[in-house]
């Protein structure tokens, strides 16, 4: 998802051409959403208590549902104010695509502190009781 956001940013940034340096840039990004979505939820689940799976799913849903609209928002907000401001539309592109970019690195470093689960042991307390 890096490179797709920061190849959208760059496509922004081309004179001619950038649409198709945009779709390919665009593929990456798909690429690493899709990816990252569903394991996003297979983990959480996967880490959550016995009986408490129905809290981490709503709170996967309501993640999927706030995140892109506080992305988008925002996003909107910077272009707004960079054409309020005069320093043109470009901008405000850049700053609302760097903003994505900062999403996803922060994404990225908070995923460091999952720890794998250890199922060897939960078999080995179930099949005792």
């Amino acid at each position: 998802m890096i490179i797709g956001v920061t190849a959208v940013m760059v496509a922004v940034s081309l004179p001619v051409g950038g649409i198709v340096f945009a779709i390919i840039s665009q593929i990456f990004t798909e690429f690493g959403i899709g990816l990252t979505h569903p394991t996003t939820s297979a983990i959480a689940l996967q880490h959550a208590n016995s009986g408490e799976e129905g809290e981490v799913s709503a709170s996967l849903h309501f993640t999927d549902a706030f995140s892109p609209g506080l992305s988008i928002g925002l996003g909107g907000a910077f272009i707004a104010v960079s054409e309020t401001l005069q320093w043109g539309l470009f901008t405000g592109m850049l700053l609302a695509l760097s903003l994505q970019l900062f999403f996803v690195i922060l994404s990225l470093a908070i995923s460091f502190r999952i720890r794998q689960k250890n199922f060897a042991s939960e078999e080995i307390q179930t099949n005792s009781i």
